[in-house]
Formats: C-alpha cells, sequence, structure tokens
C-alpha cells in the first residue's frame, strides 16, 4: 500500500517532503536530504497534478503518493 498526503493550505512539494522525512528519520533533515526526496516526490505525481507542467500549484485536498525511502535513496 502507498502512503498518501492529503495537501493543506500553504504546502509546496518542499515543505510535504520536509515533512514526511522529518516524520521518517526522526529527526529535521538536511536541504541535502530533502532535495532528492522533493525531486522523488514531484516525479511520483506529476502525471495526476491539474497542471502537470506546474507542479508549484498544489491545491488543498489534493491527495499525492508518497515515494518510500527506498526510493530516493538508491
Amino acid at each position: 500500500m502507498t502512503d498518501v498526503w492529503w495537501v493543506k493550505a500553504g504546502q509546496s512539494f518542499w515543505s510535504v517532503a520536509e515533512s514526511v522525512l522529518t516524520a521518517r528519520l526522526g529527526r529535521r533533515p538536511t536541504d541535502a536530504e530533502v532535495d532528492p526526496y522533493w525531486r522523488a516526490l514531484m516525479a511520483a505525481n506529476r502525471a495526476h497534478l491539474a497542471h502537470p507542467g506546474n507542479p508549484d500549484l498544489l491545491y488543498v485536498g489534493q491527495q499525492l503518493a508518497l515515494p518510500t525511502l527506498a526510493d530516493w535513496r538508491t
């Protein structure tokens, strides 16, 4: 089963990636750790975005599929 994230007001792919990694790593991640997960998160969801060419545009209530840690560490 794929973990999902429901977008809340003010969230971006970066803030979601940072929150997910904080929860999964048990500490605040560095920008160097967030960057590859952020890229994997965008790639995993690009085809399902309302405007695939504009990944900065997320909507409240939008569902994002969360890549596993293994997806971005390999």
